[in-house]
């Protein structure tokens, strides 16, 4: 290859001829030589005052998220709950249906266990039962009473209620 000089400038604005090949990589102290390139090298990195500001953001954001779960109970347990509490009452409608017998599951105001059947079954940690209640479903699979039956589960200050409707025994949340 033919060698050609390259003028290159440093940072305190000194220029310099270097000798060499077309777009070789050349490092002379603060002289850099890239590609053909004739200014000098951009910075690579982060200053300290950017590392410092990020830092900070990530610090800021680790202290909402710590601070944020911190002395409360998990935000989704109540919604756990009640999905479980219903599939386990139309699992006991099925089983009703299925072995031509009434099937119950009961509740005890103030606790985390409930019965399916002859089944001990526990709500999510935190999630209580509000009453003692006990819903029977027969062999057509249907709640027996007259009225609908509620049950009212609670964690923390918050409150939800399932509904069982008369007759067909189909539950929901109210």
């Amino acid at each position: 290859m033919e060698a050609k000089d390259y003028r290159e400038t440093d940072v305190e604005g000194t220029e310099a001829v270097l000798i060499g090949e077309k777009g070789r990589l050349r490092n002379f102290g603060l002289f850099l030589q890239r590609r053909g390139s004739f200014t000098r090298a951009s910075s690579v990195g982060f200053t300290f005052i950017e590392l410092i500001i990020i830092i900070t953001i990530i610090g800021i954001l680790a202290t909402v998220a710590v601070f944020k779960g911190w002395g409360s109970t998990n935000p989704n347990a109540l919604k756990v709950a009640i999905d479980q509490v219903i599939t386990d009452m139309r699992f006991a409608q099925t089983m009703a249906m299925a072995k031509s017998v009434y099937v119950q599951v009961s509740f005890t105001s103030g606790s985390r266990i409930y019965r399916l059947g002859d089944e001990a079954r526990q709500l999510p940690s935190g999630v209580v039962a509000g009453a003692t209640r006990t819903f029977s479903f027969n062999m057509l699979g249907e709640y027996p009473e007259t009225t609908d039956g509620y049950l009212t589960l609670s964690v923390g200050t918050g409150t939800k209620r399932i509904q069982v409707y008369a007759k067909t025994g189909y539950a929901e949340e109210n």
